[in-house]
């Protein structure tokens, strides 16, 4: 996307996080998911990990919304 300026630029931060850094975007390190799929998946793997596993206790997590 082009931009007149830094204004609108900087304006459009958060719409490029939430779309396309997000959602969008592969990322090596996650496996090639996009990050609201590798945080999807992680918090799905810890809901059904059984207590006392390592992880954090289930009370102190709260859920990622994207």
């Amino acid at each position: 996307m082009e931009y007149q300026d830094f204004r609108e630029a900087y304006a459009q931060i958060e719409q490029f996080s939430e779309e396309v850094y997000q959602r969008k975007r592969i990322h090596s390190a996650l496996g090639y998911l996009t990050l609201a799929r590798a945080l999807a998946e992680f918090e799905a793997a810890w809901r059904q990990a059984p207590a006392g596993d390592g992880l954090l206790p289930k009370n102190e997590l709260q859920s990622v919304q994207l």
